[in-house]
């Protein structure tokens, strides 16, 4: 196989991904997402990645793109899965653990509705890409990219009080850690090196820190998972 031929396989689309309704669901809900944040005045989260995540999803499923599904299960795993374990427990014991889902305290059922993603939208996306062994190695370069375009749009349409995708401080929920020290003595020591050193730190940190380790793990997965044939490809197989 030539390299070119080798790069598009790479970043192209799989017949097993192609699933234009469920990416309609999924675009329509974040359309849902968003709605239901600028009606409570919070127009801000529409644009935290683990909320965009539907929108790229969405659009990865309408076209089959597997490299940007692969890079948003990379970019949202760990922030949904601490979510998930922040809700639970907090639902379980009455303590929120990690500290980044606070907010389910005071919302209604409306703002429950809209961030039940988090519960099911890694999961499906797991699951999707490793039955059909279609987790590319460009899906953590494409995290990368996705997380810088998510801190770019927040540190230039969002409030610093608000700190979208930890656009602007250390991000919720590493309070107490050891990474708020350590990320709070680096926001000081780079404050007169510009407003754009500190975006570029969150982005280099989850790259290397969180999308890097996340994208070894799916690949170490899809290699000790048997594959899935397409129901098409399935069915003309057994005809000939």
């Amino acid at each position: 196989m030539s390299p070119a031929l080798r790069r598009r396989r790479e970043l192209g689309s799989s017949a097993a991904l192609y699933r234009p309704r469920l990416g309609a669901v999924l675009a329509l809900y974040y359309l849902y997402v968003a709605g239901v944040w600028l009606a409570s005045d919070r127009p801000e989260e529409g644009l935290w990645l683990s909320h965009l995540s539907l929108l790229l999803a969405g659009f990865g499923y309408a076209t089959g793109f597997a490299t940007l599904l692969g890079g948003t299960l990379v970019g949202i795993f760990l922030f949904h899965a601490l979510w998930c374990v922040d809700a639970v427990v907090w639902l379980a014991t009455g303590v929120f653990p990690v500290g980044i889902t606070y907010y389910l305290e005071s919302a209604t059922a409306a703002q429950w509705l809209a961030t039940i993603h988090h519960f099911f939208l890694f999961p499906l996306l797991a699951a999707t890409l490793l039955r059909a062994r279609a987790f590319r190695r460009a899906a953590w370069p494409m995290a990368c990219l996705l997380f810088a375009l998510a801190v770019s749009l927040a540190r230039v349409l969002t409030p610093a009080a608000a700190n979208v995708n930890g656009a602007f401080e250390p991000p919720p929920g590493i309070e107490g850690s050891f990474l708020d020290p350590l990320l709070r003595a680096v926001l000081d020591a780079i404050s007169g090196w510009g407003e754009n050193a500190w975006p570029a730190v969150m982005v280099v940190c989850c790259s290397f820190g969180n999308f890097l380790p996340v994208a070894l793990l799916f690949g170490l997965l899809q290699s000790r998972w048997k594959a899935v044939e397409p129901r098409e490809q399935a069915h003309s197989r057994d005809l000939r």
